[in-house]
Parts: C-alpha cells; sequence; structure tokens
C-alpha cells in the first residue's frame, strides 16, 4: 500500500489513509488523496481502471486531454471525463477526453453518478463504447441522496492520482473525495460534533478529518466501520475508530510531518490544556483523558476547524 503521510498527500501522492464506500462515507479500500475515497460512490458505473496506453489503429476520436488545461482541445470539443470500452477488454476505462462540446447540466443539476446509464457516446471514427460524464467543464455527477437520479453535478476537483493536476476545492470546510481518478468532487464538511457525536444521521458517527491545505480539520459523518480499533492502536481509516475519536497523529508534529506509524485512534476532549491549566480555551470544563493521557490543545498547535458548530478544544495524547 501507499504511504498514509498527509505530507505527501498535500503535495498530490496517493494515499493519506487507506478508505472503501460505505453508503456515504468512507470506510476501508483504495483511497485518495487527504485521505479519501468516497463513500458515495460505490455502485456508480462499475471498476474503472486509469486509461492504458491504447494502441489505436489510426488516430484516436478521443484523444487524451487535461481538465485543467481549458484550450487542450480542438474547437468545438470540450475536454471531458469519458468511460470507455476498447476494443478486446471486458473492463472500463475512465480518463478524460476531447469530446463534441454540447449542452451540458449546470452545478446542482440533478445526474446520475452511473456514466453507463446514459446513451452511448457517438463520433465519427469511433468503434468503442463510450459514455461521458453529464455535467459541464469543471463539474462532475457525484453521489446526492437528496437529488433525483441519486446524484448531482458537483465541483470537480483533483487528488493528482494518474494524469491528473492536482486540484483542491476552493473552500476550507470542503475536501476533495471520490472513488478514483476524475471521479472525485469537492464534498462540504457536516461540521458535526466529534466530542458530543451530535449532527450526524442516524447509523452514522462524527469524525475528524484533515482540510485539504492541512492547517485544520473538518468535522464529517462516517458509517463507523463494522469492527472498530481500541484507543491508542494503530489506525488506517477515518471511520475505523470507536466515536469520539479519530485517526491522528500526535500534534506536537506538524501534520506534514506525520508518518504511518504516527496514525493512532486518538479520543477527542472538551478538558484541561496540556499545561494542566484550565483557561480561556476550554472555559474550565474537566478534563476526559484517561490514564496518563492529556488533552493537548487544537488551538495552540495552530490548528482550527471550518464549518464545524462545535469544535473539540483537543485530542488526548
Amino acid at each position: 500500500m501507499s504511504g498514509r503521510s498527509l505530507g505527501r498527500a498535500l503535495i498530490g501522492a496517493w494515499v493519506l489513509l487507506s478508505l472503501t464506500a460505505c453508503g456515504d462515507d468512507d470506510a476501508r479500500s483504495d483511497a485518495g488523496p487527504d485521505g479519501s475515497t468516497d463513500a458515495g460512490a460505490a455502485g456508480t458505473g462499475g471498476n474503472f481502471i486509469p486509461r492504458r496506453d491504447a494502441s489505436v489503429v489510426g488516430p484516436d476520436p478521443i484523444r487524451m486531454c487535461d481538465l485543467t488545461d481549458p484550450g487542450g482541445c480542438p474547437a468545438g470539443q470540450t475536454c471531458d471525463v469519458v468511460v470507455r470500452q476498447f476494443a478486446g477488454e471486458q473492463d472500463l476505462t475512465i480518463y478524460a477526453g476531447c469530446v463534441k462540446t454540447t449542452a451540458e447540466r449546470a452545478f446542482g443539476d440533478p445526474c446520475d453518478p452511473d456514466f453507463t446509464s446514459t446513451p452511448p457516446y457517438q463520433t465519427p471514427g469511433l468503434t468503442d463504447l463510450v459514455f461521458r460524464d453529464q455535467c459541464g467543464p469543471d463539474l462532475v455527477c457525484g453521489p446526492d441522496p437528496d437529488a433525483r437520479g441519486a446524484g448531482s453535478c458537483r465541483v470537480a476537483c483533483h487528488l493528482g492520482r494518474a494524469e491528473e493536476t492536482p486540484v483542491a476545492c476552493a473552500e476550507r470546510s470542503e475536501y476533495c473525495t471520490g472513488p478514483g481518478p476524475f471521479q472525485e468532487y469537492c464534498r462540504p464538511t457536516e461540521g458535526c460534533d466529534v466530542v458530543g457525536q451530535t449532527g450526524c444521521k442516524p447509523g452514522q458517527s462524527c469524525f475528524l478529518r484533515p482540510t485539504s491545505r492541512g492547517d485544520g480539520f473538518l468535522g464529517v459523518c462516517f458509517t463507523p466501520a463494522p469492527m472498530t480499533v481500541a484507543d491508542g492502536a494503530p489506525c488506517m481509516a477515518y471511520n475505523e475508530c470507536r466515536a469520539g475519536s479519530s485517526c491522528m497523529g500526535p500534534l506536537r508534529l506538524p501534520l506534514t510531518s506525520w508518518e504511518d506509524s504516527d496514525y493512532l485512534c486518538r479520543p477527542a476532549c472538551d478538558g484541561l490544556s496540556d499545561d494542566g491549566d484550565a483557561g480561556t480555551d476550554d472555559a474550565g470544563v474537566e478534563g476526559a483523558c484517561s490514564g496518563a493521557l492529556s488533552c493537548s490543545s487544537f488551538t495552540r498547535a495552530g490548528f482550527d476547524f471550518p464549518g464545524v458548530a462545535k469544535p473539540p478544544f483537543g485530542q488526548c495524547e
């Protein structure tokens, strides 16, 4: 498995933590960037693989392009996400290719995350079976349980996997997630309370997740893993810890320095600061850490919580 350190993630590396799709949350499996494979993307049209070097007789009618380069396609064509079944292959391949410019759906419009639910794309010289994303430039169809068709057009982002150039979400309270290359979108944090375990749907728990810039944390709702990891034990997924704890490194180190061995299930706390004095940060609340652990302050470590209505004071370490 690839390393999970946020330092590598923040410079476009493959994996921070190992996650897998589980309803509308992140769990264990192959993962993304600042640690995520989306959750909501299970069952969205097959197991796509990044495009390999194709051997095409004559010019390919759908040439590869860079989604971050609006001028990378000929006149009358747009760089869009496509799913293709190359001749003689059983697997579907997903990549960015130049296709005819047409009217596409706008931000927030309903769509079907299953690319293969739409009519096949056709153009002269194309003999392969091809489908294209339904959403317009800089958008991708992402899971949305409240939308007709189970998805809506969301702002696309890129974690730097495959041939993509890393593109972070503009809002700090959003994070980039998705099941794989070319299927990543910006998802807003639920802003849930990790200490009080409020703000999530039934069956979900609140966990902390780093912002894409690594300068703070988000409160996000995931379905807990079937078997959770005890506090203080190594972890590989955000939802692997028990409710009230999160898979984190020590606050005495910057996120960019966290290594695989640093990730442990660490309880959040609203108690005494790490110097033992109750100050204005914690309003004098009693400490919640057991044994020799102390409540280390997020604020004193230089981190904040964009979009979280009731952030925790610190974590036990």
